[in-house]
């Protein structure tokens, strides 16, 4: 840890890339000690600060054993025990990314729904913020039929995610539909192709 802290100091830590090591935090989360939801936003806001957003933060649920008994076990904090997995860890992702709206008030996400909604205003959330950027400022349904288009059908460059925009009869006049084509574009940019 004091390797990743030293490398932070001087700049972004990259265990990979600066000290030839991988980092990864796990966590066990121990009812009733350090399992609270200010605990684990402070821990994860620390790490995202400190190290980087992109070291990866795991949480390992506790079972009581050998010497520590007197704890319950760790239960999942939604409301169905057989949520699929990806639920899961989209509840993980918003509890990382803290609340929507108010920053003081937490969004609980005891179901699927919960946790699908909370995305979706984030989502929404990064759309506004990435339109404004632009001066664009579309509807919030045009918004949202643009992005679905964009994000389930796609668009390969900007002339491709004009095209595809030509069908939102909201988005007729050409100049806007460029600068939404600009803004679908870059979006959610593909990674660069390996060299």
């Amino acid at each position: 840890m004091e390797v990743a802290l030293g490398a932070r100091r001087h700049g972004r830590f990259d265990g990979r890339h600066q000290t030839g090591v991988w980092l990864e935090i796990t966590t066990l989360l121990i009812p009733g000690l350090n399992d609270s939801d200010a605990e684990i936003d402070a821990m994860t806001r620390w790490v995202a600060g400190q190290l980087g957003p992109d070291v990866p933060v795991h949480f390992t649920a506790f079972h009581p054993d050998f010497k520590m008994r007197d704890r319950p076990d760790a239960e999942l904090a939604l409301a169905d025990p057989d949520a699929p997995v990806l639920v899961v860890h989209a509840a993980a992702l918003l509890a990382v990314l803290g609340p929507v709206g108010d920053a003081h008030t937490a969004v609980p996400t005891h179901s699927s729904t919960d946790v699908l909604n909370g995305l979706l205003r984030h989502e929404a959330r990064y759309w506004q913020r990435s339109q404004a950027a632009r001066g664009l400022q579309l509807e919030p349904s045009v918004t949202r039929r643009a992005a679905a288009a964009a994000i389930l059908i796609g668009a390969d460059d900007e002339d491709s995610a004009n095209r595809l925009l030509s069908v939102i009869a909201d988005l007729g006049d050409p100049a806007r539909r460029a600068t939404a084509a600009r803004w679908l574009h870059d979006l959610y940019p593909l990674p660069p192709a390996p060299a």
